[in-house]
């Protein structure tokens, strides 16, 4: 598999610079895309009758960015 692995890294090294520019990208738009379906996923759950629902935050941030829970009451 290591063969495999360097040829192909050896085949794509030239677009090193595009892929790091990806990765940048995505690392900076994630965490906004992610909040924007929890927000979504609350506002959906709110717009039901008789559903109240909230983010709850259940560990640190700085341990992973999912700490959050949708908690929903009925």
């Amino acid at each position: 598999h290591r063969v495999k692995l360097n040829e192909f890294y050896s085949d794509h090294a030239h677009l090193g610079q595009k892929m790091e520019t990806f990765v940048i990208l995505q690392v900076l738009l994630q965490p906004v895309a992610e909040s924007l379906v929890l927000i979504d996923r609350v506002e959906f759950m709110n717009e039901k009758e008789g559903i109240t629902a909230s983010l709850e935050q259940v560990f640190n941030d700085t341990v992973s960015p999912r700490c959050f829970a949708l908690v929903a009451e009925k």
